[in-house]
């Protein structure tokens, strides 16, 4: 119903088209079906109403292929096409089936057709024309129509006319309904697309900070594994190869080395640790104290690449020293605020940049550096102290038993030449050596 009121109201000029071409058939048909079984009374008037129902259609059908849709056009068609069915009550038409039939039928297209006020309006001047024209038909022709017969038509007329106002009001009102339902149903379809897109960013946004959470995870792994071994190993050499070697791997970086002031009376950094590095002498790499090349890496607060080095202050063979690390990273180590040494990380394999976290990491190992570091030099200070004890122990003795003297120093000269042929670790060689020298 929906659907043929919509395919109505979408197609007027059509609609109407169609309706007096129907009317105009079932008028030639009533005219055949009256001369059949009623006869002609008045043959004129026959021909008037389907003579002007054929005009009449051929008129709007010329219309309604260069003309959109006009409503005082159709108004004035069907009026005239309800005026000539009305003209068929003189003629006896009334008491034909058909007749009743295409009256009624005309009043529900007013409604379709026209709107509420406007098929109102027509109804009730039809409804008016109709029982004038009975009136007269009785009174001046003396046609023999029952009243109760014509108050009949009207009232089927009105009824038909109060349905087709009702079933207009349901149809609109489910109209609207459906409108509603069209619009509530895209602005789901656009809160969907909405969800679905913040769905996605939440997604992107966990996932980023699982990422985040993994790599901190990782950082606090590599944290834990570097004080795990600086509690296990007291050789400070194998500790920063490990060191460097847990860079390498966590960021994949092709070499890195530590530099530090490996003896006091130094006035360079030299490299301590290095992995990776293949093809270059070590001895020849040196970056000297209060050069402009160190003062810029002191100033440092943070890991950064060689490339950002300016150039302009540096002699040529820092110039030349700096080509050897132009893709790398350097990071300073300090103890306690002061420059102590050098971290320098190569370039990655794959070709990236270092992102913030790798940067992260490289600075988190540089401070462990510099922690162990420190410790290393606090006990080369105790063993420097330690041993010159034993040397003041050992010239009291040998002051008070003079038949010993150079015993001890000679005794450890040996156990340290055997116990470093026998593949002993130096820190096994250092302490048969203290106890050689205290036995």
């Amino acid at each position: 119903m929906l659907k043929l009121f919509e395919y109505i109201r979408n197609n007027r000029n059509r609609s109407v088209n169609h309706v007096l071409g129907m009317v105009l058939v079932l008028s030639m048909l009533m005219a055949g079906i009256q001369y059949v079984f009623w006869g002609l009374h008045q043959p004129v008037i026959t021909f008037v109403f389907t003579g002007g129902m054929a005009v009449l259609w051929l008129i709007y059908q010329l219309y309604s292929t260069d003309y959109p849709f006009k409503k005082n056009w159709a108004r004035n068609v069907l009026f005239i096409s309800g005026a000539l069915w009305v003209i068929a009550v003189y003629d006896g038409y009334v008491h034909n089936p058909l007749y009743v039939f295409v009256f009624l039928f005309l009043t529900a297209v007013n409604r379709f057709l026209l709107g509420r006020k406007t098929g109102l309006m027509l109804n009730a001047v039809q409804a008016g024309l109709f029982t004038v024209a009975v009136f007269t038909a009785r009174q001046v022709f003396s046609f023999k129509i029952e009243m109760n017969y014509a108050l009949l038509i009207i009232v089927g007329a009105v009824l038909v006319d109060s349905v087709s106002a009702f079933g207009m009001n349901v149809i609109v009102h489910y109209q609207q309904k459906q409108k509603e339902m069209e619009a509530r149903q895209e602005r789901l379809k656009s809160d969907y697309k909405k969800l679905r897109k913040e769905l996605y960013l939440n997604n992107q946004m966990v996932s980023s900070l699982h990422k985040d959470v993994r790599k901190k995870n990782i950082e606090i792994k590599n944290i834990l594994t570097l004080s795990g071994q600086l509690n296990q190993t007291s050789d400070t050499y194998k500790a920063l190869e490990s060191y460097l070697l847990t860079v390498m791997g966590q960021i994949g970086a092709e070499h890195a080395l530590i530099l530090t002031q490996r003896r006091r009376e130094h006035n360079y950094y030299s490299v301590q640790a290095v992995k990776g590095l293949r093809g270059i002498d070590m001895r020849k790499i040196r970056f000297y104290l209060n050069s402009a090349l160190l003062n810029y890496i002191d100033s440092a607060l943070e890991p950064f690449p060689v490339s950002r080095i300016p150039k302009n202050n540096l002699f040529s063979d820092e110039i030349k020293l700096l080509k050897l690390f132009e893709n790398d990273l350097f990071c300073p180590i300090l103890i306690r605020g002061r420059l102590s040494g050098i971290m320098v990380v190569g370039k990655k394999i794959n070709g990236r940049e270092f992102t913030r976290e790798e940067i992260n990491l490289i600075a988190i190992v540089a401070n462990q550096t510099a922690f162990l570091m420190e410790q290393s030099q606090l006990s080369n200070e105790f063993q420097d102290i330690y041993f010159k004890t034993i040397k003041a122990m050992m010239k009291a003795l040998e002051a008070k038993y003079v038949f010993a003297r150079g015993h001890n120093t000679r005794t450890a000269t040996y156990v340290n030449k055997v116990a470093s042929k026998m593949g002993l670790s130096a820190n096994e060689v250092k302490e048969l050596t203290y106890g050689t020298l205290l036995h």
